[in-house]
């Protein structure tokens, strides 16, 4: 089952970023609405994978091991320098690289955790955790695959080269989720802090790059709906697998 989900999570990346062929640039409003489901997506697999899971065990150090996970992503966010795939924003300390650079970084930078925290979750004891967290990122590397690549094609001009840095990124996501999975299975006393670990990682990446890229654009009110209907579509699926 691990292995069938990195397949099916890189399958979606790359037919997400196999849209720059078909159209090399989307409506600013179909990104935001693409990063929207993506956020709303990642926030339901991020608390019913991650969280709800950490939080069964009562341990008041998970709060410690949360914040390190935040703590994490806020000082790679602010030492990495890394660009917005929509705000076009500028992070990290300053240099003189070139916009795709900036924007690769970023595009790693959401991979990484990603992978990381799907493989953590597969040592949970419930099947449906890592199957929930697998859904997830199915149904927010197709929008989110498309929103990154896209507009990499503006610096980069070709369709295919942007085509193919899009895999190679999103195959990072494997080993990393490889690396997570096994360091949670060496120590799943700890498990609980590494889930929560995971967490704070995930929702950093959600609150700080996914929902201000999904406003960007004076967007922000059909994204915010796109961020509910995320979330009510995994609510859906939720209950579908608790009847079944």
């Amino acid at each position: 089952m691990f292995v069938i989900s990195l397949a099916l999570a890189f399958l979606a990346s790359t037919l997400g970023a196999a849209l720059v062929f078909l159209s090399q640039a989307l409506s600013e409003k179909m990104m935001s609405i693409f990063y929207g489901l993506a956020a709303g997506i990642m926030l339901f697999a991020c608390f019913y994978s991650l969280l709800l899971p950490a939080l069964d065990s009562g341990q008041t150090g998970l709060v410690l091991t949360f914040l390190a996970g935040v703590g994490l992503l806020f000082l790679i966010d602010h030492l990495i320098l890394h660009e917005s795939a929509l705000t076009h924003e500028v992070e990290g300390v300053t240099g003189p690289r070139s916009s795709p650079y900036r924007l690769v970084i970023t595009m790693i930078m959401h991979n990484i955790p990603q992978g990381l925290a799907l493989g953590i979750a597969f040592q949970a004891k419930e099947t449906t955790v890592p199957i929930m967290l697998t859904i997830g990122l199915l149904m927010q590397n197709l929008p989110e695959g498309a929103a990154s690549a896209i507009p990499l094609v503006a610096s980069i001009r070709s369709p295919a080269k942007v085509f193919m840095i899009a895999q190679l990124i999103s195959f990072l996501e494997i080993p990393a989720a490889v690396v997570g999975y096994h360091l949670a299975g060496l120590a799943r006393s700890l498990l609980p802090y590494l889930f929560s670990f995971a967490a704070g990682i995930m929702l950093y990446t959600i609150i700080e790059e996914i929902i201000p890229d999904a406003w960007s654009h004076h967007h922000r009110p059909i994204a915010t709906l796109a961020i509910f209907g995320g979330l009510s579509l995994m609510l859906l699926i939720y209950l579908f697998f608790e009847k079944h």
